[in-house]
């Protein structure tokens, strides 16, 4: 195994290694490119796995396109984040079945062996390191190609490589297909609701009369007080879990409606996060219940709710709580609500217990990662 492995330089096992950048000057970038909510090709950003390109995106013409022919994607291309908050994170580029180009603060990696396990390798805790190795700035953490050619890798031979890449891949498709069930499932759910409820959002009464809000109750947390804490328990911001920390300071089924910095996706929905079990909100996000209504009809009420209405500040984008509390609905008859509640039910216990599979099988991918690469 790693023992008897070969290693070389980054320099000598690629293929392919370049940026957005690479395409020309930022001033020509100016001039040839500018996104749009459609067009010929989709852009491949950071922030698009994050809801996993559940979202539509941003797009670029097909003169835009050809002008960025070194970024163009085509599918399973490593893509590993070099400037930012996230940098070092490492993705696959996805197959969407359209035109893609690669985002800004990110390079593409296509190596002479087998991707798959270079992927996995940079994942892993010696990649990481590997990687933040390389990393200069506090301010705007970041890191350069020419750095980057110089990293030493391992080079098993091509057998092992897809034996290592294949295990890993297991869970990775079974994770994805989990994802994919719940997906359908929150459709279906959110489909249940626009026909039970065709008038929710036109009533005389404010969701805040059916909502139950326990901002009062969070603590937030600074970077160096997390680093102190380091623990199993999620802590969560406005768009996701940013850290694990040794408490909580919640427990049970809530939503999380982003309150300022990104709260809202780019069809002007809000961001929410439906969660359960022991966990530590930031002061980034509402967090509520259902009051008179469950959690999960509160869920479904705002997920199809334009709030561009409601957001305010241009720099940092923000939701009130008053403003939250205004949006209008009709509440429904508690019959109503109750045969509501016998149809969802079992959809959001399967979407529960689905996402517990999804964490459980990550971290025994990510324990086995650890075991065959370090």
């Amino acid at each position: 195994m790693k023992s008897s492995w070969n290693y070389k330089p980054i320099s000598e096992i690629m293929d392919v290694l370049t940026d957005y950048v690479a395409n020309g000057s930022f001033a020509s970038l100016k001039e040839n490119v500018a996104y749009s909510d459609s067009g010929f090709a989709r852009v491949i950003r950071l922030t698009d796995y994050n809801h996993d390109f559940s979202d539509d995106g941003i797009y670029v013409s097909e003169a835009a396109y050809n002008f960025l022919s070194k970024t163009k994607l085509f599918g399973n291309e490593i893509i590993i984040a070099n400037v930012g908050a996230n940098v070092g994170k490492i993705f696959m580029s996805p197959n969407l079945n359209e035109p893609m180009t690669l985002g800004p603060n990110s390079i593409l990696l296509k190596t002479k062996f087998v991707d798959s396990f270079y992927y996995y390798y940079f994942k892993s805790p010696e990649g990481q390191n590997r990687i933040q190795s390389i990393v200069t700035g506090s301010a705007q953490p970041k890191f350069n190609k020419t750095s980057f050619k110089k990293l030493i890798v391992p080079v098993p031979d091509i057998k092992e490589q897809l034996d290592i890449a294949k295990k890993l891949n297991i869970f990775d498709e079974k994770i994805k297909i989990l994802k994919q069930i719940n997906d359908n499932l929150l459709d279906l759910a959110s489909t249940l609701f626009e026909d039970s409820f065709p008038n929710a959002r036109d009533g005389e009464n404010t969701i805040g009369t059916l909502m139950g809000n326990f901002d009062k109750q969070r603590k937030p947390l600074s970077k160096n007080q997390r680093a102190q804490r380091q623990g199993e328990y999620r802590y969560i911001g406005a768009t996701s879990v940013v850290d694990y920390v040794d408490d909580f300071t919640f427990d049970g089924i809530y939503l999380l409606l982003g309150e300022d910095g990104t709260v809202q996706t780019y069809d002007g929905k809000p961001v929410l996060q439906y969660v359960w079990g022991p966990f530590w909100p930031n002061n980034h996000t509402h967090v509520l219940q259902g009051r008179g209504v469950s959690t999960e009809w509160l869920y479904l009420f705002w997920k199809n709710q334009n709030i561009t209405s409601i957001i305010t500040g241009a720099v940092q984008p923000k939701i009130s709580q008053g403003n939250m509390n205004s949006v209008k609905v009709t509440k429904p008859s508690d019959e109503e609500l109750a045969t509501f509640q016998q149809k969802i039910d079992p959809i959001f216990n399967m979407i529960r217990l689905n996402t517990d599979e999804i964490e459980n099988l990550k971290v025994i991918r990510d324990q086995l990662l650890k075991e065959l690469l370090g």
